[in-house]
Order: structure tokens, then sequence, then C-alpha cells
């Protein structure tokens, strides 16, 4: 949803109102690990999106939406697996049919004079039909190529792009497989590499528990070979770290702050905001790797 820059509340963008992309609420008495009850009210598409838990036991579990009546409940593919209690706070996110219909007529997601919309940042078309995909994908800022800011605002879209085709990947230490499993650093560094930022990196080996018992800041040394420091805040693409223990030890790609996406030890990849617990409050730095 190009143009959103309010995590749950509306916006404009050219005389349309779009809808927010993610909403936080509490939930609501007789509340079960399937079905939450106490769902905000809202005429956005969440079936299919992600809702994760903020607080309480189901913190930084991430599930996908089954179905959502608004104003009542909402229902996932499998249950979270602490009981949920009045109050717990959950993110929702919306999801996507991919119909067409969707596409235009719910995301506004069409190119300027024409009924054709978009899947994914590519153009759609018909069966049959590859001609226009013979580029892949398309950037918005095609336009602005021949400038520097126009470049680089491409590569955060495709970083930012490249960052959600991870969600759903299982949490693994060291791992690096999109789908299989990854960690908060080797989900940056294959990001980073897939889009051409940076080169293959090789990691060299680290126990899942460094940062609770050294000072050497391994993490933070390691981006600064890569990306330049900024003082924020950061702009989609940017990559936040945050101190976990004694050292700056969680990586973060920043979507649109303070939505994030991250690996969660217990979770997985899965979108984050950085002004809700787990990150709030902890000491954060900000890195721009399109130098």
């Amino acid at each position: 949803m190009a143009g959103t820059n309010a995590i749950g509340s509306d916006t404009q963008e050219d005389g349309v109102t779009l809808l927010p992309r993610a909403i936080t609420f509490g939930a609501g008495a007789g509340s079960t690990g399937l079905v939450i009850q106490g769902t905000p009210t809202s005429t956005w598409p969440f079936r299919l999106g992600t809702i994760a838990g903020l607080t309480g036991g189901n913190a930084g579990s991430s599930r996908t939406i089954d179905g959502f009546t608004s104003g009542q409940t909402i229902s996932v593919k499998l249950a979270f697996l602490s009981p949920i209690q009045p109050g717990d706070q959950f993110q929702i996110l919306s999801g996507c049919d991919r119909m067409m219909a969707t596409c235009i007529n719910v995301f506004n997601n069409q190119q300027l004079g024409q009924k054709t919309g978009r899947f994914g940042g590519f153009v759609y078309s018909t069966p049959g039909d590859s001609s226009l995909m013979d580029d892949g994908y398309e950037c918005p800022f095609e336009h602005l190529h021949d400038t520097e800011a126009g470049a680089k605002a491409c590569k955060r879209v495709a970083v930012t792009g490249e960052a959600e085709t991870w969600l759903g990947t299982p949490y693994h230490h060291m791992g690096r497989v999109k789908g299989a499993g990854t960690d908060c650093l080797m989900m940056l560094a294959e990001v980073y590499e897939a889009v051409g930022i940076v080169p293959h990196i090789e990691v060299p080996f680290y126990p899942p528990d460094w940062h609770l018992h050294r000072d050497a800041e391994r993490y933070l040394y390691g981006m600064m070979r890569y990306a330049r420091q900024i003082p924020g805040p950061p702009e989609p693409g940017d990559a936040a770290l945050f101190k976990f223990g004694r050292c700056f030890a969680h990586g973060a790609i920043v979507i649109e702050w303070p939505c994030l996406i991250h690996a969660w030890h217990s979770a997985g990849v899965l979108y984050a905001n950085a002004k809700q617990p787990l990150l709030a409050g902890r000491p954060v730095r900000f890195f721009d790797p399109f130098v």
C-alpha cells in the first residue's frame, strides 16, 4: 500500500484516502489461541495478513490471519501458544487475496491513466503475455534513475520488498535460507546481498548468547564495514541495531519507521514496531548501507 506513512491512522495521498496497513489493539475478554475478541473496526482487508503479539505471553509471536470480522473477532490459522489475557496488545497488518479487483479498488494500486494494477511491484500482464515482465522489477522511481537520489530511492524500495519476502521464515541461529531458517544478522546480510547493496559476506561463527557475556561490539563493528551510521530518523531500507545484553546485538530492516522487519528468536521473521515493548526504550543506532 504505497504512500501510507502512519501506523494505525488514515492518511491522504494525491487526494485519495489510504487506510492504515497496521493497527494495534487490546484483546477482549473470551479470547482463545485461535479466535481473538475485541478487534478494531476497520474496512481494511486483514484476511491473509499478519497478527503479532506485542505484550503478554505471546509477545514476539506472529500468526497468519484466517478471518477478520470488523469490530468483533480475528481468527488465525495456527493457535497462539500462550493464553490470551484481556488487554494483551496485538498488531495486525493488512493482507491481500491477490485478486485484480482488490489491487485496484482497495489498494488504489494502478498505473496512471490505466486500469492495470501491479502485483508485488510488477506490471500486471494477462496470461501468456510476458512482454511487460522482461525487465523484471519495475521501480517507481525509474524516471529518476539518472539522478543519485532517484537511484538510491529505487534501491530502498527493492530492499524493503526483498525483506518482506522473508516474512514467516523460522528462526535458526546462523541460518541464511529464506523460508527455512535465519537469524537477525544473517537475514540482513542476505537481503542486502540479494539487492546488490553488499557482496556476499562470510560471517564467522558466533554463539547465540555472545552478547550476554562479552563487551566486544562484533555486530556493530561488522555493520560499520558496510554501512554509514546516521543520526536518524531512518529511511526505508536502512538498518537499525538495538542493544541487547552488553552489546548492540539485534538488527532489523526499516520498512517505514517505526515499522521494522526482523528475525525474532521465538517467532522467526516478522514485522515489529520499535515503539512497542521488546524494542521500545532500548538504545538503537541507525545505518545507511546505500553508500
